[in-house]
């Protein structure tokens, strides 16, 4: 994914001393410098004084000019991403601090150039183990100041927006209540998380634990969700509220004439009121992290597609987005954010399990143009979602009748 580089200034004093730059460390360097991948892939760490450019900038000033150290390490300082750290950088102490953060590709001598590992562009999940997963998860989003998960499917997987059944949700569906209602049973509707079978929570849960414990900014982290509703599952909800309705005035009993008037409210109302309010705030409350008492998480909620010029942009692409001061990088997730099979069900048991989905549709690829990047987080910049006319005018004519 991506790394934190260091080059301890002995480095460079090495080089120097040297009739020419080592090929495999030339070579290196021409890849951060010019190769899409690596400039992605690595990125210099620093505090707020800018400590390690500093040493850096006063080593190749006295290089003479026009020597190719001079005119490679130059141009290495000028290109490469520098990502500032709320942490003081002492040069003589920095041995430390690498253990600290623990940073995978620190040189401190020309020889560990050689010793530079090969990392993939993509990863797939049926290709990986669980660990792997993890170290993928915490590489790529340790320094990243604002982390944005992006997927459609969030909402309508994750709650019970799809009015699934009973057995699948552990939330008792629309037709479900009818049902009860028959019986003179009392049923009201609202908008929840659905308690069994939810990957898309499983999922979430465990990557936002994987950052709150390793991520270098704590608590400061933001966390952005975001993910859509869909017009069919809304119109879903209408249609439902018409066959209500029918029971109502086909009804003779009071008492369950009454029970399907106050089922039929709590949908209307549900539906009515600002759904990216109701669903930021249930989803926010279950994913709220036990040990970590701050948490920074906003969600959003955009519509399914935005019409730009004359053509029509979809919300389908899933991704995660990690910013910082100065790195801005995105991996493909590839089917979605739901990693993970959640294996709970409506009988008792001593703990949840779940496992890692292994199948090649779901991946981590890091993508090296912006180009690619802007691709997959189009949707960021969609307009919030709201009932559409129709949805509207529904609403108002089955109150009004």
């Amino acid at each position: 994914m991506i790394y934190p580089l260091v080059i301890h200034p002995d480095v460079f004093h090495s080089l120097y001393e040297k009739d020419e730059i080592p090929k495999n460390i030339k070579n290196f360097f021409y890849k951060i410098i010019y190769d899409d991948y690596y400039k992605e892939k690595f990125f210099f760490i620093d505090d707020e004084n800018e400590t390690l450019k500093k040493v850096y900038i006063d080593i190749i000033q006295n290089i003479l000019p026009g020597r190719p150290l001079r005119i490679l390490t130059d141009e290495l300082i000028k290109q490469i991403k520098i990502e500032k750290i709320n942490k003081n950088i002492n040069i003589s102490n920095l041995d430390n601090l690498i253990v600290d953060l623990k940073v995978k590709y620190y040189f401190k001598k020309i020889d560990d150039f050689a010793n530079i590992e090969k990392t993939e562009k993509t990863y797939r999940l049926n290709e990986i183990k669980l660990e792997k997963f993890n170290e993928l998860i915490i590489n790529f989003t340790k320094y990243g100041k604002q982390i944005t998960f992006c997927d459609p499917y969030i909402i309508q997987q994750m709650t019970n927006l799809q009015d699934f059944e009973y057995k699948e949700s552990g939330i008792k569906n629309i037709d479900e209540k009818i049902e009860n209602i028959k019986k003179n049973i009392e049923e009201k509707f609202n908008f929840e998380i659905n308690k069994i079978k939810n990957d898309y929570k499983i999922s979430l849960k465990k990557i936002l634990n994987l950052i709150y414990e390793n991520n270098i900014n704590k608590n400061k982290t933001e966390i952005l969700i975001i993910s859509a509703i869909k017009n069919k599952d809304i119109n879903n909800l209408i249609n439902k509220l018409q066959k209500i309705k029918k029971n109502h005035n086909s009804e003779n009993d009071i008492q369950i004439k009454t029970k399907y008037l106050k089922l039929y409210n709590s949908i209307h109302e549900s539906i009515s009121k600002n759904m990216n309010e109701t669903f930021s705030k249930i989803i926010n409350e279950c994913l709220q992290v036990k040990n970590n008492k701050v948490q920074n998480l906003l969600v959003k909620i955009k519509n399914v597609y935005e019409e730009e010029e004359e053509s029509q942009l979809n919300f389908y692409n899933k991704s995660i987005k990690v910013k910082g001061s100065r790195i801005n990088s995105v991996i493909d997730v590839g089917k979605g954010l739901n990693f993970f099979k959640d294996h709970s069900s409506l009988k008792k048991q001593k703990k949840n399990k779940s496992t890692m989905k292994k199948l090649s549709s779901y991946k981590l690829e890091l993508k090296d143009t912006e180009k690619e990047k802007r691709s997959l987080t189009t949707p960021s910049r969609f307009k919030d979602y709201k009932l559409s006319k129709k949805q509207e005018i529904s609403l108002e004519t089955q109150i009004n009748n």
